[in-house]
């Protein structure tokens, strides 16, 4: 089973296409409840709101709401998050046991019920469930915009192994032997795997397993965040030798970068987020910043040029957009545009 042997990472793709690193951003099963206690906090271009369903109702003496994590909307993250609270004879919350939720969310939840007091009391200790809805007010067409220049140059899915994990062969390891592998997966009218083809491998010894993961049934609970399509589909395996960089409530807000052009049938296979500068987030410069990328056969970038853009985000910008990789060109030299949008986040 996929499920528990994989470590989530956060990777910003098109909208069209599903990541899994482990587990999807929406990790854990969700849940639904009848409401019995609900409020609503408006977070400036956010809106959270709560609902809770208490075994017992102690009254509330204090209940903090959730801070919107800036990273959280940097990224575009929202959806549901539930909570099981349990709270002592003290009147303080002493339990909080995350049932579902992205990551980053589940984080800000957390840190918001762990602060909630009632008045201690008879009905003491006492356990509840608590569901948040994390929702962005505005739409950012500009952003849509720029979402939708890179639609259909993401594969399907994403899937991603670090050296902890049981796929994650063991010669490989040994050789300290890392990359990626690029499958065509071909599914019934059910979704169910009927073929899978290697289409580029960055070493023989990461191809075997790669095909044994496609193979794998995903268990129920995965099949409702993704499903195959009948018919082909593509894949990316990721086997990486160290732990990925985790994003967290209080990460630093990045820049996240657009495929804006590219030749018919490119597919990325990694993309990467651009550092804001300090010193131009402390003078509050901001803007986009175009990087056109020269590719060669192997789909890895050969050269890089900024195009247009602000002085203080070019250096940062560049040297992100040279680490994204795609699939082989159908034909070089080939050259595909990747646009930061490096924005203060509040």
């Amino acid at each position: 089973m996929l499920r528990g042997k994989f470590i989530a990472w956060l990777v910003v793709i098109s909208a069209a296409s599903s990541l899994v690193w482990g587990l999807p951003l929406e990790a854990l099963p969700d849940q639904t409840s009848p409401a019995q206690d609900q409020a609503e906090r408006p977070s400036g271009d956010a809106r959270i709101g709560f609902t809770t369903t208490p075994d017992v109702n102690p009254e509330s003496v204090v209940m903090v709401p959730p801070r919107y994590p800036p990273i959280a909307k940097a990224l575009r993250i929202q959806g549901r998050v539930v909570l099981e609270v349990t709270v002592g004879q003290d009147g303080r919350v002493s339990d909080v046991r995350p049932q579902s939720g992205s990551p980053v969310l589940v984080e800000a939840a957390k840190a918001a019920v762990k602060q909630w007091r009632y008045e201690p009391g008879l009905r003491l200790p006492a356990g509840f469930t608590v569901a948040f809805e994390f929702q962005l007010e505005d739409e950012d067409e500009e952003r849509a915009k720029l979402e939708r220049s890179g639609a259909g140059h993401s594969p399907e899915l994403m899937v991603g192994f670090t050296k902890y994990s049981a796929e994650y062969p063991m010669e490989a390891q040994r050789e300290g032997v890392e990359g990626q592998v690029l499958l065509e997966v071909t599914a019934d009218a059910e979704g169910a795997v009927v073929d899978v083809r290697v289409l580029k491998s960055d070493n023989a010894l990461l191809t075997e397993a790669a095909l044994q993961v496609a193979h794998q049934p995903f268990p129920p609970e995965d099949r409702r965040a993704f499903h195959w399509k009948p018919g082909s589909n593509t894949m990316v395996v990721d086997f990486q030798l160290d732990e990925p960089r985790r994003l967290t409530a209080d990460s630093p807000v990045p820049a996240v970068g657009y495929l804006t052009s590219a030749p018919p049938g490119s597919l990325i296979l990694h993309s990467e987020f651009a550092d804001y500068p300090d010193d131009a987030k402390n003078d509050h410069v901001q803007g986009r910043v175009e990087v056109e990328l020269t590719l060669d056969v192997n789909g890895n970038v050969a050269g890089a040029a900024v195009l247009r853009g602000s002085e203080p985000l070019r250096d940062a910008a560049l040297k992100a957009a040279r680490r994204w990789r795609f699939s082989p060109p159908p034909q070089t030299p080939a050259t595909v545009t990747v646009t930061y949008d490096f924005r203060i986040i509040n």
